[in-house]
């Protein structure tokens, strides 16, 4: 198994820059659950924002994942996150650590799930 990339500086500052061009505060983020592990350990979520007027999805995983230093996934989709944790909603709390990383408040941006 190859080496798990490490992001630079650099690519996490543009990943938050692009985060907070693509959502601004009050923005909607839209998450789907592609797949889930059997323990119920780990889940891939992809971050979505919906965009123009027929609300195209523009898939906003990688740039979260940078930011979160989450690793990807490309099982059973488009790229998403690989979150390990049980007992919450990890989408909802995923939307939440965005926010408030982005803004400094925890419920800057609204989640909805897909």
């Amino acid at each position: 198994m190859p080496a798990r990339k490490r992001m630079t500086r650099q690519e996490v500052m543009q990943s938050l820059e692009t985060l907070r061009s693509f959502l601004p505060k009050g923005s909607t983020v839209y998450t789907v659950e592609r797949s889930v592990s059997r323990s119920r350990q780990a889940t891939n979520i992809s971050i979505l924002q919906l965009h123009d007027a027929v609300r195209t999805p523009r898939n906003l995983s990688i740039y979260a994942g940078r930011v979160l230093g989450y690793s990807m996934s490309t099982k059973r989709g488009p790229e998403s996150l690989k979150v390990v944790g049980q007992g919450l909603n990890m989408a909802k709390h995923t939307v939440q650590m965005i926010s408030a990383i982005l803004y400094d408040d925890a419920n800057a941006l609204t989640h909805q799930a897909l």
